[in-house]
């Protein structure tokens, strides 16, 4: 099955299509118009924490300002909200502008957010 970015309407690349070892691990489709990233809930998992996912989940499904992005997965509109990460180090990212789904669990990290 094919995707296509919610940023600009493009072809996703499947990880297993993708040149990028680190992708095709982790099940992450990718946009190679705007190096956008869509993580399913599997491939979120194997890549952030499992309480911080958890809590991303929830507050996209309580909260969060509808975006005018249709999730590449299940075409449910999705929702922004600001997410704070921790560094391996402990210390604190500037929040970031994260589009999540509020059904599907999916989520969008445009160029330089993941």
């Amino acid at each position: 099955m094919s995707y296509s970015c919610p940023r600009d309407g493009s072809a996703l690349v499947s990880p297993e299509d993708s040149d990028r070892s680190t992708f095709s691990r982790h099940g992450i489709h990718h946009c190679d118009e705007c190096s956008g990233m869509l993580l399913n809930a599997d491939a979120a998992m194997s890549a952030i924490t499992q309480d911080k996912l958890n809590q991303m989940h929830g507050s996209f499904e309580q909260s969060g300002a509808e975006v005018d992005l249709d999730c590449p997965l299940c075409d449910s509109r999705m929702r922004v909200r600001g997410i704070a990460f921790t560094r391996l180090d402990g210390t604190e990212m500037d929040p970031i502008e994260l589009d999540g789904c509020p059904t599907c669990s999916s989520f969008w990290f445009d160029a330089g957010e993941l």
